[in-house]
């Protein structure tokens, strides 16, 4: 499947105060990760921001916790398209 805009909701504050992206896919942690996956996101994400994704929903769901490292405004106009990179993120 693809990223769903629809499957997702913000909570808390703004970028410097840590807010959060909340997303639950039936989608597989491997395909959430993978490339271009935030793409369609790219306009309303920025880089710091916090992504906590249910993923496998339909399965056996897991929960991941990735923070956006690099973000690419969509200009449709100059024919570049949006582009978000992820990093999950882990407790030591």
């Amino acid at each position: 499947m693809a990223f769903t805009p629809a499957t997702g909701q913000y909570q808390g504050g703004n970028v410097q105060s840590g807010e959060r992206f909340l997303y639950l896919t039936a989608d597989t942690a491997a395909t959430v990760a993978a490339a271009g996956y935030f793409a369609l996101a790219a306009r309303a994400l920025d880089v710091g921001q916090i992504v906590e994704v249910v993923s496998d929903s339909g399965g056996t769901p897991i929960l991941k916790s990735y923070v956006i490292t690099a973000v690419t405004k969509p200009d449709l106009s100059n024919g570049v398209a949006g582009a978000v990179t992820i990093a999950l993120q882990t407790v030591t």
